[in-house]
């Protein structure tokens, strides 16, 4: 996977502080979800973003954030949105591990 299509946590945390019309999406588990995420992020299991995508970001050209535990899972729904047309998809490395390590909070 080539750089661009990464962004480290800090960044995104920042990012969100302020008013954005990006959006985070945690292809974990709803047990996973349920218990700890980062905020304003948007539930959509792996199993359902090829299904569920267009309903929850209709607009391709949105930023959107991608991630699970540590990262594998949010790379493969990185590769299902660039499949569908999405054009600015980036996955979050190091996932909820790497932010819970670098004391980010979680709702």
């Amino acid at each position: 996977m080539e750089n661009s299509k990464l962004i480290d946590v800090k960044s995104v945390y920042e990012e969100f502080q302020s008013e954005t019309s990006s959006v985070i999406i945690d292809v974990r588990s709803p047990e996973e979800y349920n218990g700890g995420h980062i905020e304003k992020s948007i539930s959509l299991p792996l199993e359902q973003v090829e299904s569920g995508i267009e309903g929850a970001v209709p607009d391709k050209d949105t930023q959107i954030y991608m991630f699970c535990r540590s990262g594998g899972r949010s790379s493969m729904a990185q590769t299902i949105l660039a499949d569908k047309g999405y054009t600015n998809v980036k996955n979050i490395i190091g996932g909820i591990l790497e932010w819970k390590d670098q004391n980010l909070p979680l709702v």
